[in-house]
């Protein structure tokens, strides 16, 4: 195209033939799937995904792949993001399997894909809300002025402030913890779900809701609020010896560089 048209629109045409392309490609390959199997493309695909992965999806599975996203969080990736390609077609199943079943009148049904969830139920990964209260009332100028700044994403599920700031990420302390108490979490709620005090969800919802909202939204169940309660409770209880080692630790470095000055 001429020098004269802008980059952007130029890599926009670029585009457009592999796209072009690519849309008769799966057209194609959707009508030939329904013709030869009576069953349509993306159901065969998650169908497919969902075999290899079912050992995953089991509740032992999710234990282990919520221990590897909050390990990769203690490494500065982006654990939840990483792992969620893993458990994307089994969690789209879930929710569309209860929708079906609500729609149709019939029960819902308990998949373990649904205690992924609980990994950031309460403060973001790592369920770090009771982390940013305790650190409220810290002695430690560091953890008091993160807190502050933190408190409020937390309360949206967003942790990253106390992630960086804390920080936990590269700090042998805190990493224990907060791979810990989404493992207990989990683990409870899983008994909660057995016994139906728990409700399984049929409403998919993805924007980053308060705390407590997301639980209630995607079910409609007044008891699923009681699921961060229970995340906030085994976090702090998780958290406060550690907190106070990595305090004193901090508070002693704050004296030390007072005093240097």
């Amino acid at each position: 195209m001429p020098d004269a048209v802008p980059e952007f629109l130029q890599d926009t045409f670029r585009s457009l033939i592999p796209l072009v392309v690519n849309a008769i490609i799966w057209t194609i390959l959707g009508y030939g799937c329904v013709a030869l199997t009576q069953t349509a493309l993306p159901v065969l695909i998650t169908g497919l995904l969902g075999m290899p992965l079912a050992a995953l999806t089991s509740v032992p599975g999710i234990i282990i792949i919520v221990i590897i996203a909050s390990l990769l969080w203690t490494m500065g990736v982006h654990g939840t993001v990483a792992v969620y390609a893993a458990i994307a077609a089994p969690l789209m199943q879930y929710y569309a399997t209860n929708y079906a079943n609500h729609e149709a009148g019939q029960a819902l049904v308990f998949m373990p894909i649904a205690l992924f969830g609980i990994i950031n139920c309460c403060g973001g990964t790592g369920n770090t809300l009771a982390l940013c209260v305790m650190g409220l009332f810290s002695k430690s100028e560091q953890l008091k002025a993160v807190s502050k700044a933190a408190i409020v994403p937390g309360l949206f599920n967003i942790n990253e402030p106390v992630i960086f700031g804390y920080p936990i990420m590269y700090n042998p302390i805190m990493c224990i913890p907060f791979i810990l108490n989404p493992v207990i979490t989990m683990i409870i709620c899983y008994f909660g779900y057995m016994i139906g005090f728990f409700k399984p969800a049929y409403i998919s919802i993805t924007a980053n809701l308060p705390v407590g909202f997301a639980q209630y939204l995607t079910t409609l169940s007044w008891t699923n609020i009681f699921i961060p309660v229970i995340a906030f409770a085994v976090a702090f209880a998780c958290y406060w010896p550690f907190f106070k080692v990595y305090e004193k630790e901090l508070v002693a470095k704050e004296a030390q560089a007072k005093e240097e000055k």
